[in-house]
């Protein structure tokens, strides 16, 4: 019964990891193209995840792509594996949540909203030492800065 329940658990796990079978693809093997991502493979518009790697074997960046260009939430991170920032695209412009971290720590420094690539909304600094208390808040409209307090 036990080997039966680690069995199931481990395939689980396995069919977790795979995305229900959805393949991940190493951004080597992608060709910018204009402003469009093409498949070495089929020569078509990318659609799907992809991984990217520093040259130490350390994980880049991870994302998504939509007919080639950026879509969903882009992860990019530093060669020591912190998170750097984690973006969120639609169609290959950026468009909601937008978060950046402090090198040192890994803590959060700055989170915003774009909106049709422009900053949009408040944007706040987190300081580094201080729990992440915030420093500054600014309000966006369209790109151009409102206020900041």
């Amino acid at each position: 019964m036990k080997r039966l329940f680690f069995g199931l658990s481990c395939l689980l796990v396995l069919v977790s990891l795979q995305g229900c079978g959805e393949s991940v693809v190493d951004f080597s093997d992608l060709q910018r193209r204009g402003d469009v991502y093409i498949w070495s493979k089929n020569q078509k518009p990318y659609s799907g995840k992809f991984i990217n790697y520093y040259r130490n074997g350390s994980v880049h960046q991870t994302g998504s792509m939509r007919n080639g260009r950026l879509h969903g939430e882009l992860v990019t991170n530093r060669e020591n594996g912190k998170t750097n920032k984690i973006e969120t695209f639609r169609e290959g412009v950026l468009n909601g949540k937008y978060s950046d971290y402090w090198f040192n720590s890994g803590r959060i420094s700055w989170t915003g909203n774009f909106r049709n690539g422009k900053k949009h909304g408040e944007w706040k600094l987190h300081n580094n030492s201080d729990g992440g208390k915030v420093e500054i808040i600014q309000n966006y409209k369209d790109g151009e800065l409102v206020t900041n307090h």
